[in-house]
């Protein structure tokens, strides 16, 4: 999906804040891929090679998921995918209704922000504005290394 432009996972369980939030995206410029369960993303599984699915070619620049979700929530999913060769995303945020304090420091541990719910749109648009900002400096004085090719899926 990479290398023309940006592009976004977005995975929750809720239909409605899916639609939602792929659309605000898409008005940003992204390509979104979306799911509603973390286990059907290509992601999820043990190494980039393993993907039953060629929808991705590199690890997203955002990844937006709930917190809260069936089978696996947002943090595990986050985690994960953190701890998978190659993984580069620029930054993560997780929404959902309660969060543990052990949590959240887990999630700045890991560079992930992260916004409570009922999230305002103008919450994600300045959150969007920040992320964009570093992933645009990130992207002008960080040359794309050989060990990046580990995140591409043949």
């Amino acid at each position: 999906m990479k290398p023309n432009g940006k592009y976004a996972l977005v995975v929750d369980d809720d239909p409605h804040i899916l639609e939602l939030l792929t659309a605000m995206l898409h008005r940003r410029g992204y390509r979104v891929v979306s799911y509603d369960n973390p286990l059907r993303c290509p992601f999820f599984t043990p190494t980039p090679c393993d993907r039953q699915s060629k929808t991705f070619t590199a690890f997203p620049d955002i990844i937006i998921s709930d917190l809260q979700m069936p089978h696996v929530n947002g943090l595990e999913f986050l985690e994960r995918l953190h701890s998978t060769p190659g993984a580069r995303h620029n930054a993560a945020l997780v929404s959902g209704a309660e969060m543990k304090a052990e949590d959240l420091n887990r999630l700045r541990e890991l560079g992930i922000s992260f916004i409570p719910k009922p999230v305002s749109i103008k919450e994600i648009y300045r959150w969007l504005d920040h992320v964009e900002t570093d992933i645009h400096k990130k992207a002008v004085s960080t040359p794309v290394s050989p060990d990046r090719c580990a995140a591409y899926c043949a």
